[in-house]
């Protein structure tokens, strides 16, 4: 059986969308009254490793 390469994009995609997170691509959110909760997957250029950012969109910030 020959080695396969582990997709983290696929793997982050599935995770995000099991646990309630819209959206699709590299980019995930989650709809709160007053803001946005989102998670985005970057690959490591260098190596197999990924990073996982989190931040939050105030709504009274972008009115």
């Amino acid at each position: 059986m020959k080695n396969k390469k582990i997709q983290t994009g696929k793997i982050f995609g599935k995770a995000a969308k099991e646990t309630g997170f819209k959206g699709s691509g590299v980019t995930r959110y989650i709809e709160f009254p007053n803001y946005w909760l989102l998670v985005n997957h970057q690959k490591s250029f260098y190596s197999i490793h990924f990073y996982a950012n989190v931040g939050l969109i105030y709504k009274e910030l972008v009115d």
